[in-house]
């Protein structure tokens, strides 16, 4: 008797998935800014970070843990400048993380986030980041394997 695995092809449009992501991650800092109100549509970022008590790896849909901390990696950091400049803007980068209740400022340089900063500021500015990405051969490969087209 011959099994036949059923291959089930999925077709993910990446730059979509994460504008679905950053939009529900907004929505979620807008509907949670009664009870910390210095969240907002646009200070609205939360990745893992250091926090007041640690590492955290913040998880989803709402973390219990949730003391007011934001991390500047791919939310609006010109409104986060604005409101909160000489706070979160340390020597020549923003700060990893900070906090909105306390005022707390992380004070480790993680060069992940701040390159995912970068990039991710580069790829909104011109696509460019993406493209050349998607040109790399071995994603297209890796996709493959993983059955992703």
């Amino acid at each position: 008797m011959r099994v036949y695995k059923k291959q089930i092809i999925i077709f993910i449009n990446y730059y979509e998935n994460f504008v679905i992501a950053t939009r529900a991650q907004r929505q979620f800092f807008i509907d949670i800014s009664k009870e910390f109100p210095t969240y907002s549509a646009n200070i609205c970022d939360l990745t893992a970070s250091d926090s007041q008590k640690d590492y955290v790896a913040w998880s989803a849909p709402r973390p219990a843990n949730l003391d007011g901390t934001v991390v500047p990696c791919a939310a609006s950091l010109q409104e986060m400048k604005d409101k909160f400049d000489e706070k979160i803007i340390k020597n020549y980068r923003f700060a990893d993380a900070f906090n909105t209740r306390t005022g707390r400022t992380d004070t480790d340089v993680i060069g992940i986030d701040l390159g995912i900063t970068l990039l991710s500021a580069e790829n909104l500015r011109s696509g460019k980041v993406w493209f050349w990405f998607m040109q790399n051969p071995e994603i297209a490969h890796s996709l493959r394997r993983a059955d992703l087209r």
